[in-house]
């Protein structure tokens, strides 16, 4: 969680991603100082006990995610999209990307059917796991919040995405409090490109109060309101904190959602 610089280096790599580019120069850039604002460490006793790592079979985290039932995790739908479910490892129980915690494999996928890979738009999707998340203090199922969050909502992110202009991802899962916004409030925060992205089925924070906010890793993470999920990180504009972070509001796909978890 964190702002990056856009150096040449990484230039390649952002390539890759679906989130829109928004380059400043450096020589218009603050100090290094000041353009890191980590989240806070989370010590393993105070692991959000909904938290999922997703990870490729050669155990390396590219998304977050949601536990929803004994079965089934919540994610975005861009961390599953071109993805076999058994080619998806849910580790839970551990605050470390790192360490082995508690593995699942996936066994189906069902991706939002109008899932919009270029806009985002419907980014939302469920891992149905192979065997049975098993319940105890540190692994619990997170509600799903039924009702549409308006603005001025206290919330609060966790993820395992950059902390700083570093190209290497934080082993340790960060925090961070956050207020949302209305979407009106969102699309005058935004860069032009991504105007036409905030629709009803998006939910945004406003990352400025704080300056902290989504980075590349966090992706598919649950934004939660006390102890029920009201959003799925979707995009950012480039862990820049002075643009608002897009969630994917769960409440707008809460019957589809109903389909699967039953």
């Amino acid at each position: 969680m964190a702002r990056i610089l856009c150096p040449s280096i990484l230039f390649v790599l952002l390539l890759a991603t679906a989130t829109p580019i928004h380059c400043e120069s450096s020589d218009e850039s603050p100090p290094i100082e000041e353009l890191i604002w980590d989240g806070d460490d989370i010590p393993q006793q105070n692991l959000p006990p909904y938290m999922a790592s997703l990870r490729s079979l050669t155990n390396v985290h590219f998304c977050g995610g949601a536990i929803v039932s004994t079965r089934h995790v919540l994610t975005a739908a861009q961390c599953t999209i071109g993805r076999s479910a058994n080619a998806i490892n849910v580790v839970v129980g551990t605050v470390l990307r790192s360490a082995a915690g508690i593995p699942h494999t996936g066994q189906l996928l069902f991706i939002h059917p109008r899932f919009d890979r270029k806009t985002l738009i419907n980014d939302i999707s469920i891992i149905q796991t192979n065997r049975l998340i098993e319940m105890t203090d540190i692994v619990q199922i997170a509600t799903i919040n039924p009702s549409l969050t308006v603005g001025r909502v206290s919330a609060q992110f966790s993820g395992w995405g950059r902390t700083s202009e570093s190209i290497f991802d934080p082993d340790r899962l960060h925090t961070m409090n956050t207020t949302t916004i209305t979407n009106a409030e969102c699309i005058n925060e935004q860069y032009p490109e991504n105007v036409g992205r905030i629709t009803d089925s998006k939910i945004c924070t406003d990352n400025r109060s704080n300056q902290r906010g989504m980075c590349y890793g966090d992706e598919g993470g649950a934004l939660m309101a006390g102890n029920e999920i009201i959003g799925i990180a979707s995009f950012h504009s480039y862990c820049d904190l002075n643009v608002a972070n897009i969630y994917e509001r769960v409440a707008h796909h809460r019957l589809w959602i109903s389909t699967i978890i039953v």
